[in-house]
């Protein structure tokens, strides 16, 4: 059981959620009409507070074998919608690497993506074969993208996103990967905002978080239903049998795909904000120790430990 990309920008959008990533691709493949409904609903959406991030598409494109993608289609998009955030468009991702691409990015592309729209914040992304490249490249990226600031005002925060697949094989990894990257970019002139591509399990995001990590992504919200209570996932259509006492499941009486659906953005929601008050009230670790157990919790904080001595 599965949603379309419109059904799901339809939801956000009515349930008035405060955020939402696109891919501009889906967006690229929508009929006119739907077209015009979504500039119209990220008007209403952007207008009432909310945020849109509209990605490049290049993880789409690239998975449905689609050649024709590139920056022209995505430029095309982008001037088309209003948007708070695009990304870089990061076409590296289709070279091999054998074949070079030492940087990790292509400065063309991260120079038309830097100068593409004037009224939104441009997310920088990096990719590399392992963890250890991956930390040179986003400093890397980092440093160029100040050097294209010259002139500009260089306070303005940078943003810059890492995929969490690249970081490493484990939580541990890539968490000590994510505070490698985090303590470098501290040192640097401006601060800089991190974003994890393609990461939604609920105690991933903690652990990120824990090393430094700002903001993430991921599709999993609309894939399987989350057990609020242990954060395992379930068919849409067994929900009902986890008895879940979450506002959706109590008082909806709605397809099952819808119900899921609705039930995954509450609890994003609330995740969210009980993880705000976590670092807040530095109790962090202690949901780490109990939702990881002891020996991955003790992997995790050396991991990270290695870069930062508290945090």
């Amino acid at each position: 059981m599965s949603a379309r990309p419109l059904d799901l920008i339809k939801l956000v959008i009515d349930t008035n959620y405060p955020r939402v990533l696109v891919s501009a691709y889906d967006l690229a493949n929508l009929e006119r009409k739907q077209q015009a409904w979504v500039a119209s609903g990220f008007r209403g959406f952007r207008a009432a507070g909310g945020f849109v991030f509209l990605d490049c598409g290049v993880f789409e494109s690239y998975w449905l074998r689609d050649e024709r993608w590139d920056f022209r289609h995505y430029e095309k998009v982008v001037r088309a919608f209003e948007r708070d955030f695009h990304a870089s468009f990061d076409g590296v991702v289709r070279s091999s690497p054998v074949r070079g691409l030492p940087m990790g990015f292509q400065p063309r592309d991260v120079v038309k993506s830097l100068g593409l729209v004037p009224d939104s914040q441009c997310v920088l992304i990096g990719h590399a074969t392992t963890p250890e490249r991956l930390v040179k490249v986003v400093i890397a990226l980092a440093k160029f993208a100040l050097a294209r600031r010259r002139g500009q005002i260089r306070a303005s925060p940078l943003v810059l996103a890492v995929a969490e697949r690249e970081c490493g094989t484990g939580v541990a990894q890539r968490a000590g990967t994510i505070a490698s990257i985090r303590r470098s970019l501290d040192r640097i002139e401006v601060p800089v905002l991190l974003h994890v591509l393609g990461c939604g399990y609920p105690a991933s995001i903690a652990a990120y978080s824990r090393a430094g990590a700002d903001s993430f992504d991921s599709r999993d919200w609309s894939e399987a239903a989350i057990d609020w209570r242990n954060f395992s996932t379930v068919d849409f259509s067994l929900l009902s049998s986890t008895c879940c006492p979450c506002k959706v499941c109590k008082k909806f009486r709605i397809d099952n795909l819808q119900k899921g659906l609705l039930h995954n953005l509450l609890f994003y929601q609330t995740f969210s904000i009980q993880l705000h008050r976590m670092i807040r009230e530095r109790t962090l670790d202690d949901f780490l120790l109990q939702v990881l157990g002891t020996r991955t919790f003790r992997s995790l904080k050396n991991a990270i430990g290695k870069h930062f001595r508290s945090r």
